[in-house]
């Protein structure tokens, strides 16, 4: 089965992925804090897990102190929303798993997109020794307790305001990949690495976000394995709608 199509007709989403974890979907799910004297300041409190309850939450109560006259106190440590996307415009912005997630086999993906370009942005992580990350628009990261950093090479060189499908992927094996839009990177020379962590070697993250200045994130999928090749490129077409 292929062309983003299962049987019956229906269309195929990441509902359709035997191995889904977590699914958190465009325009779905998106609970908000809105500011009184900053519309533009539409708060995400929650953006709610599509597949399980393993919601992703905000660290930190949003406020607004509008009533003193000075107007609404932007929190720097809460993400935006531009209705369907979320919005990390400030270093800290973060949100927090309800439950943390550690995962042998895995295979997680985002569609997402960055404003600028000085990188070195996380997409999750758990601390200095657990993360997903995208260094610079040329090396992209996993990192694991105690197999180390992973330097990648992405197939393209990541640029500022165009929207990409990264996926890093973990097999049964302890295989490492990294797909841009469905097409796999390589390990980087001369970098750190050798492209396999074993799966006992946990990943555990407790937070999505936390760029050092800015992205967006349309949509994050995460699996409990690695995906099949029909699965990936259903997931690539499903991701290319958004």
């Amino acid at each position: 089965m292929t062309g983003g199509v299962v049987a019956g007709g229906a269309a195929w989403t990441p509902a359709d992925l035997p191995n889904l974890l977590h699914w958190y979907k465009n325009g779905t799910g998106i609970s908000t804090f809105t500011q009184s004297a900053t519309s533009s300041n539409v708060l995400v409190t929650q953006w709610s897990d599509q597949k399980g309850i393993n919601h992703l939450v905000d660290q930190s109560t949003p406020s607004d102190n509008a009533t003193d006259g000075t107007g609404a106190t932007y929190n720097q440590s809460t993400p935006k929303t531009d209705g369907s996307s979320i919005i990390w415009d400030h270093s800290a912005d973060a949100l927090l798993f309800s439950s943390s997630v550690a995962l042998g086999k895995f295979a997680i993906y985002t569609r997402i997109s960055v404003t600028n370009e000085t990188w070195n942005d996380m997409i999750m992580e758990g601390d200095s020794n657990n993360f997903l990350k995208i260094h610079t628009g040329t090396e992209i990261r996993f990192k694991f307790p105690t197999s180390g950093r992973q330097d990648f090479t992405p197939p393209v060189t990541l640029g500022s305001g165009t929207n990409y499908n990264i996926g890093w992927e973990r097999d049964v094996g302890g295989d490492l990949f990294i797909f841009v839009d469905n097409t796999a990177s390589s390990l980087k020379s001369g970098g750190s690495g050798t492209g396999n962590s074993a799966i006992t070697n946990l990943l555990t993250v407790t937070q999505v976000g936390d760029p050092l200045s800015a992205q967006t994130t349309h949509e994050l999928i995460i699996c409990n394995d690695s995906l099949s090749s029909d699965d990936r490129t259903n997931l690539q077409t499903y991701l290319e709608t958004i």
